[in-house]
């Protein structure tokens, strides 16, 4: 953990050693060129319509970080919604999870610092390029669900852990909730948690007609399991 001094001064140490040896071979050049060549292309994502509009994921090839596109409609110009390349100096910050409202207005959308798996989620207006006040923080293992209305949206997060122990925090009690935009954090709805699985993560999506959400509980991310997957269907206003 970079948080912990000790771990920070060995993680240096380490590399400084990689370095250097990596350094002294002669055809350490050779393969640096290599690789470049064969990263340094444009990566897409499928896009997602919503509203008319396009959203998209985009690497121009030696990005750090992917940047979030859109397109107005399907003959439109790209333009960039979302850039995480200038959200840190060492580029470390990304893009985690994002979800644009039925109507394409709104882009809700994860910041992931410097790699953990905590994720502090915003809003950004797409028409006036401004951010709202929304901020949610302490969600993991999430998805970002909107209501159909747009009146908000579903995700899921843990208890908010002490300051200290962030790093190292127990990860129980997963839970879903309900934040209504331009309501603080504190306000937010619990819509669904289990307390006799504290250890099981509360995955969301939601029905194309916005009448339910779905929850699927898992022992893991990316795990699939018959005895403990089930689907739960939930008003979802």
């Amino acid at each position: 953990m970079r948080s912990d001094k000790d771990v920070a001064r060995w993680v240096d140490a380490q590399n400084a050693l990689t370095r250097s040896y990596l350094a002294a071979l002669p055809s350490c050049d050779v393969f640096r060129g290599r690789l470049v060549a064969l990263l340094n292309y444009e990566q897409f994502a499928p896009p997602m319509k919503r509203g008319g509009r396009y959203f998209f994921t985009k690497n121009a090839g030696r990005d750090n970080q992917h940047t979030l596109r859109m397109r107005d409609d399907v003959d439109g110009e790209d333009r960039v919604a979302i850039d995480p390349n200038d959200w840190s100096e060492d580029s470390a910050d990304a893009l985690g999870e994002w979800a644009a409202s039925d109507d394409g207005r709104l882009l809700a959308y994860g910041v992931q610092i410097g790699g953990t798996d905590w994720r502090t989620i915003r809003v950004l207006d797409v028409d006036s390029g401004k951010m709202l006040d929304d901020e949610v923080n302490w969600a993991r293992f999430t998805g970002i669900v909107w209501a159909k209305d747009g009146s908000g949206f579903f995700y899921s997060r843990y208890p908010e852990p002490d300051a200290q122990t962030a790093a190292t925090a127990r990860v129980n009690d997963h839970a879903v909730y309900f934040h209504a935009l331009g309501m603080p954090q504190e306000d937010d709805r619990l819509v669904y948690s289990d307390p006799d699985r504290p250890g099981v993560l509360h995955m969301v999506d939601r029905t194309h007609d916005g009448r339910y959400l779905l929850v699927y509980p898992t022992p893991g991310v990316g795990v699939n399991a018959s005895t403990s997957q089930t689907t739960a269907g939930l008003p979802a206003v």
